[in-house]
């Protein structure tokens, strides 16, 4: 490829103007299997009690039952892209909705630690589509002046899909158990799927098809050698980590800690995520005016590092209004993070938009999984929680904020510049 093209395709692409309005349609579809994907992912912190006395797990376990669906969802990214950049995103995404549908339904049967974390696994493969697949989407369908918003949105929806998982496990704990609350669950993934086929479509009318030429090795070669996506991947897997290990599971034992209830931490937490729901669309809208963003980013991650870093160490007892007010400003600067995707995608050439995607959530993932079973192993597999043990374990969300804001600065300061 010359010179000259490999630059003209390395700028976003437009879709025609009458596919603008359809584009958002397939978008907030495809959207949908994210939420479907948080739901799930989430969720079982609000069931974790009732699903550990029930298998008879220790902390440790139960950790590894968390986190055995983000690592392995994680760990695949890098191929879901590639996929999603070959293969036509439409029926690859309704499949995926079929078999994280089935897998939840596993998890709903499991009958051990072992079966449960096998089947959170699976659940956590099936899924590895949603977010690179709804960020390809993004970039075929709406156009370049629209991305950083539609990424903010995308980004809320792991909000949105925590509350429905957090909130609504929990709301239903009462009245079901949390095997019939999964298998539900389960028949929400089929809907979800039934949806994509009817919905999504590859790309806009006249949108030149490119999966033909796009290779495993010159995949790697081009995200390897660019700096902007190595420093994408440093600030975001700050910044989900903390999303997914924190707030989608650590937080919610902290609270129980300080003396809250299960359902008084439950609610708690959701404060964090309805921040990220505000702030994400509220970063991706800024980020549309913006022409440097790496000030912007380094805000958010420092802004979140301190209220952590509150959450962990102000003492207790604070108002509830107070504690309430941290969790949300910390959801909101955690919610920053989605402008780090359009910065992904002007730094690499269209045809591999969706594994650079894929890469830089697989980072954020795979560090959020691993900070849910590092403080467990600091605690050395106890089955109660200690307050001065759980703070000093929980540290190491401060240090990977550290490094949010150390990605950051460090990034181009222009927009496009790799």
């Amino acid at each position: 490829m010359s010179d000259a093209s490999h630059a003209a395709e390395a700028g976003p692409l437009a879709p025609p103007p009458a596919a603008a309005g359809h584009g958002w349609l397939v978008w907030l579809a495809a959207t949908l299997f994210v939420l479907y994907q948080l739901a799930a992912q989430t969720g079982y912190s609000a069931i974790e009690d009732p699903v550990t006395r029930d298998l008879g797990m220790s902390v440790l376990e139960a950790s590894l039952v968390s986190s055995s669906f983000l690592i392995v969802y994680s760990l695949l990214q890098f191929p879901a892209g590639l996929l999603l950049d070959r293969l036509n995103v439409r029926w690859v995404l309704a499949a995926a909705s079929c078999g994280c549908a089935l897998a939840t339904y596993g998890f709903s049967a499991a009958r051990s630690a072992e079966a449960a974390m096998a089947a959170r696994a699976a659940m956590g493969m099936f899924a590895a589509v949603a977010f690179p697949g709804a960020g390809l989407l993004a970039r075929r369908w709406i156009s370049p002046a629209r991305l950083a918003l539609a990424f903010g949105l995308t980004e809320a929806s792991f909000g949105v899909g925590a509350l429905l998982g957090d909130w609504g496990f929990g709301r239903l704990l009462p009245h079901l158990d949390w095997r019939s609350i999964t298998m539900f669950l389960a028949a929400a993934g089929l809907g979800t799927a039934a949806v994509l086929a009817l919905v999504v479509r590859d790309r806009p009318p006249g949108q030149p098809d490119r999966r033909d030429r796009v290779s495993v090795r010159e995949a790697l070669s081009t995200l390897l050698h660019s700096r902007a996506v190595w420093l994408a991947m440093l600030y975001y897997g700050g910044a989900a980590g903390t999303i997914f290990g924190f707030g989608g599971l650590w937080d919610i034992r902290l609270q129980r800690v300080f003396g809250f209830t299960q359902s008084t931490a439950l609610s708690l937490n959701n404060w964090l995520f309805l921040g990220l729901a505000v702030g994400a669309p509220a970063a991706g809208a800024l980020a549309d005016r913006l022409r440097g963003r790496k000030w912007f980013l380094a805000f958010g991650a420092l802004g979140a590092w301190l209220g952590v870093a509150a959450v962990l160490f102000v003492p207790m007892p604070l108002p509830y209004a107070v504690i309430v007010m941290n969790l949300f400003l910390v959801g909101i600067l955690l919610g920053v993070s989605a402008m780090v995707f359009p910065v992904v995608c002007d730094a690499v050439p269209p045809r591999y938009a969706g594994t650079a995607i894929g890469v830089v959530n697989g980072a954020g993932c795979l560090l959020g999984g691993l900070l849910q079973i590092l403080p467990a192993l600091m605690l050395d597999g106890r089955r109660e929680y200690l307050l001065v043990a759980d703070q000093r374990a929980l540290v190491i969300f401060l240090v990977a904020l550290g490094g949010s804001v150390v990605g950051a600065l460090a990034l181009p300061g222009r927009r496009g510049q790799t």
